[in-house]
């Protein structure tokens, strides 16, 4: 596999990038799409994996090395990662079998968007939502009366979001 990686990378500047978008679709962006179908919660290494095939195809195709960050680079391609990709895939489910009435019960979709029962009014979680693990967190911050915090988080859509439930939560209990 890294031969393959590395001889792929000594051609990408002779390769037109229509090409390498075509071998992406073709080729690996099927693993991505259909991922969360083949395994419900993938194990985290086979996860790894696939996020870091994704990560190479990007920088092959945006001729980027490794001196720039995988997530500016997927930007430039307008690709999701695997966490924005299975939030996508729960949501169309349940679009699709809302609309017919038809229950979904999931145990990994945490998203709090999820909790409007105005809009998903079929779906249930095994699990928790997000604006749960937030509460604890404001109520650890309250506990010990801590009036400022710094927040690190991931550049990605449960990062971001959790970091603007976060500070949300926060600066109405005067953190």
């Amino acid at each position: 596999q890294s031969c393959l990686c590395q001889c792929l990378w000594r051609v990408r500047e002779f390769v037109p990038l229509s090409t390498w978008l075509t071998i992406y679709k073709s080729l690996i962006q099927p693993l991505f799409d259909y991922f969360d179908v083949i395994w419900d919660s993938p194990p985290a290494a086979a996860a790894n994996i696939l996020q870091k095939l994704q990560n190479r195809a990007a920088r092959v195709i945006t001729r980027q090395g490794y001196d720039f960050r995988s997530n500016e680079i997927r930007k430039t391609v307008n690709w999701k990662t695997l966490a924005e990709i299975q939030g996508i895939h729960i949501q169309i489910n349940y679009d699709v079998l809302g609309v017919l009435k038809i229950p979904v019960i999931s145990y990994w979709a945490t998203s709090d968007e999820l909790s409007d029962k105005s809009e998903y009014e079929y779906f249930s979680r095994t699990i928790p939502s997000d604006m749960l693990q937030v509460k604890a967190i404001v109520d650890v911050l309250d506990y010990f009366n801590w009036t400022y915090v710094s927040i690190v988080y991931t550049d990605e859509s449960y990062g971001r979001y959790g970091f603007e439930m976060l500070k949300k939560e926060a600066t109405k209990h005067g953190t």
